[in-house]
């Protein structure tokens, strides 16, 4: 066995009073290699942001904590089925006091949503006080909000113990009272305060992310002014400038790459393109001669006097808009770009000095607040915000000076107001935002070429606007209201998510002849849009809707349709009832394969054949067995549809997987040649199959990536037919086009006929009606 197999540490520093006092078939042991698989990310994500994390990455990490065991300790809970339902974590921070002491950090205490009330959390808090205890920490530092500072204090043992909180930790206490956001950013339960971890200025060994320790950092010269500005946070990089000018563009429209709590950024002014733009104005009506017109709060701020030895490239006016606006106001924002290529002073940590040619690229932040109180919790509480690369250009492969050991400088710099100074949570955001820049730029640096396209169908703004209004009128009483075993929060968020879409295509699709969007000027011209669209629906058929929730928002919504399941869910009946009655508990059986149904395999009782309305919108919503059958329905109706595919499944509904289709596979020119021979992922051959069907059905393949809580978030269109319907659905076209269909149906099953493949269908669905299979 590998020294990174088994437990992360010994079983024999679980506590038996704490296994005693679990519910009757629940157990607390440390975290193991295989958990990965057994739900310790999701548990998570009940806490915080996690993202996408691979296998891969899981186990790199697990073992490199595992070679550190004496440091890392974390533990789960574990209900009857071994599934992971709770889990903490123990830092153990090596002092130089108390004679080379031991402090305890107890972190990330995360307890499943349906599992909290069973006093879970306390007993892993305990589980981790005694785990503390025994490796000999003289104190253990609990980090939670303030808002449970009360109940862990009273229910921990009275050892020598403190909890700590920082200002965005009182915040977060403060709003969880009356908000709900999202699960993979949700702000409730016991928040980690994470401490800023820096190492000591080394001789850099790769190009990894590896920010100095400020207090032993060399210093080199910003031409801030000192008594103005401070510098929080700095790092080397072998970065070319004009990695870091791309990454610093990118950021003035995506401000959601460094904070998950924004969605975007509208630009009111870019000089971009201005021709009137003086970088040398001295006051803000002045810079362009736009900018008298604009609205006192979309003026950009001007630094007073500009900065010394620097020069303004461009300036920015963005309006930062908030994921949840219910919870965080949105923030007018100047963003300047200043160049400099005087020579720079650096001063090392003994002291030595060195005079060195460089470039310096600076972007300021400039919030239009005029107090702390003023900015929202997104946005770290300064008057201004600097980020800085200093470039040291030489025709060497050697550094131009021994102080720093690379080839560039990151910095960050704070303007602070006057009633606040710097705190462990402005710290962290600077750490936070400079380990973005430097992720990013050396991505580009790399060759990265983004692959993922969101917004190719529908704008980021109509979607998210809309997204945000479906969250605020029906999220609070759908996950309270919630009877499903399976995580609201990630349903409902989900299906809010997808609603906002359909909505804004089928605007886009029945509001004109041609189906195309044109820019609304208003308001009024919006809701004209929608009540046209809305007045020339079809409707919709959502096969295989699971919980119904879809079905639900949409109806709601003015968007008239139905859906079906293989089995009824308790969700439907929370629904009201003319809701409710448009859920409807049936097998599909596709015309393709009736027809060859003997009488062993005669359809079941309810059932539908697949036959719908002609052109009634077809939606395919993670309908796992359903989803190749959907481009085949869609052309049997001549309707257009959305699939999103899910888990792979076959025609006769068997797991299996998806053969890839070149064609629709997203290759990343970046890959290292010996990669590009490694086979597509699974979901990625499912979709690039579901495109291939979508073809082969005569459709326009059209893709998106939604933006949902899914790492299964890619959806397949066909809106469009190329093959043309004059016969529309007549008796003559329909016979014609079902032997077309099933003709494709045993090429993709390997020529198998369409006889046995009906058999075998009847048989899959005997046993969806059944079984309570997954939980959508």
């Amino acid at each position: 066995m590998s020294s990174t197999e088994g437990p992360l540490f010994s079983s024999e520093l679980i506590s038996p009073e704490v296994l005693k006092a679990l519910p009757e078939g629940y157990s607390c042991r440390p975290l193991e290699r295989k958990d990965y698989h057994n739900g310790f990310l999701d548990v998570l994500r009940v806490l915080t942001t996690v993202g996408d994390i691979t296998e891969e990455q899981w186990n790199e990490r697990y073992d490199w904590m595992k070679t550190r065991n004496d440091e890392y300790y974390l533990l789960c809970i574990t209900n009857s089925s071994n599934a992971i339902v709770g889990t903490g974590a123990l830092i153990v921070e090596r002092k130089f006091i108390h004679q080379l002491g031991l402090v305890g950090h107890i972190e990330d205490i995360a307890v499943a949503k349906d599992q909290q009330g069973k006093k879970l959390g306390l007993r892993i808090i305990q589980a981790l006080d005694f785990v503390a205890e025994k490796v000999g920490c003289y104190k253990t530092i609990l980090d939670c909000s303030e808002a449970n500072e009360g109940f862990y204090v009273n229910h921990s043992k009275p050892r020598d113990r403190s909890t700590r909180m920082g200002r965005d930790e009182q915040t977060r206490s403060h709003r969880n009272e009356s908000s709900i956001t999202e699960a993979q950013d949700n702000r409730s339960g016991v928040e980690e305060a994470q401490p800023v971890t820096k190492v000591e200025n080394r001789e850099l060994t790769n190009d990894k992310f590896s920010p100095y320790d400020v207090s032993s950092a060399p210093k080199v010269s910003s031409g801030l002014p000192s008594e103005i500005w401070a510098i929080v946070q700095s790092a080397p990089a072998n970065i070319a400038p004009q990695y870091f000018l791309e990454v610093s563009r990118d950021l003035l429209q995506n401000p959601n790459r460094t904070s998950t709590h924004l969605a975007r950024a509208e630009l009111s002014y870019q000089s971009f393109t201005d021709a009137t733009f003086n970088p040398k104005a001295s006051t803000s009506e002045d810079l362009a001669s736009i900018v008298k017109h604009l609205r006192p709060e979309c003026r950009p701020q001007l630094i007073d006097g500009g900065i010394e030895g620097y020069e303004l490239e461009y300036t920015v006016v963005r309006k930062l808009i908030p994921r949840n606006p219910k919870l965080d106001d949105s923030l007018m924002q100047t963003c300047h770009m200043f160049v400099s290529h005087q020579d720079v002073n650096i001063i090392g940590p003994d002291g030595a000095e060195d005079i060195v040619k460089a470039e310096r690229y600076m972007m300021v932040y400039i919030p239009h607040a005029a107090t702390s109180e003023a900015i929202p919790y997104y946005h770290p509480k300064v008057r201004s915000l600097a980020m800085l690369y200093t470039h040291f250009p030489t025709s060497s492969h050697s550094p131009p000076t021994s102080l720093i050991n690379a080839s560039g400088h990151l910095s960050i710099h704070y303007s602070f107001f006057p009633d606040l100074l710097i705190d462990n949570r402005l710290s962290r955001t600077a750490l936070k935002l400079l380990e973005v820049i430097h992720k990013h730029s050396r991505g580009r640096q790399a060759g990265y070429t983004k692959r993922v396209h969101h917004d190719q169908i529908i704008g980021q703004k109509r979607f998210q606007d809309t997204y945000a209004y479906l969250k605020g009128r029906y999220a609070k009483d759908l996950i309270e209201g919630w009877v499903e075993q399976t995580p609201a929060e990630k349903h409902v968020f989900e299906d809010l998510g997808i609603a906002a879409f359909l909505m804004e295509l089928w605007g886009d699709m029945y509001s004109s002849k041609n189906g195309t969007h044109e820019q609304d000027d208003g308001d009024e011209q919006v809701e004209q849009k929608r009540q046209i669209a809305q007045a020339n629906f079809p409707g919709f058929v959502d096969i295989g809707c699971g919980n119904g929730l879809l079905v639900h928002i949409l109806n709601a919504e003015g968007w008239h349709g139905w859906g079906f399941d293989a089995r009824r869910r308790k969700t439907w009946d929370t629904f009201p009832s003319e809701h409710a009655q448009k859920l409807k508990e049936m097998l599909l059986v596709p015309e393709i394969v009736q027809p060859y149904s003997s009488t062993s395999t005669d359809p079941p009782t309810p059932h539908h054949n697949g036959v719908f309305p002609s052109g009634t919108f077809i939606i395919s919503n993670h309908a796992d067995e359903l989803t190749p059958w959907t481009p085949l329905l869609a052309r049997l109706n001549s309707s257009p549809f959305i699939a999103i595919p899910c888990c792979s499944h076959d025609f006769g509904g068997t797991r299996f997987r998806s053969p890839a289709h070149a064609k629709y596979i997203i290759a990343d020119p970046a890959t290292a040649a010996s990669k590009k021979l490694k086979q597509p992922s699974a979901y990625a051959s499912l979709c690039s199959w579901v495109c291939h069907l979508t073809e082969e059905t005569g459709y326009l393949v059209e893709k998106e990536h939604l933006r949902i809580p899914s790492t299964r978030n890619m959806a397949v269109l066909g809106k469009k037919s190329l093959k043309g319907d004059e016969g529309g659905n007549s008796h003559k076209n329909m016979e014609e086009k079902l032997a077309s269909l099933r003709s494709l149906v045993e090429r993709e099953m390997g020529g198998q006929t369409i006889e046995y493949i009906c058999a075998v269908w009847m048989k899959s669905g005997d046993g969806l009606m059944k079984t309570a299979k997954g939980g959508h």
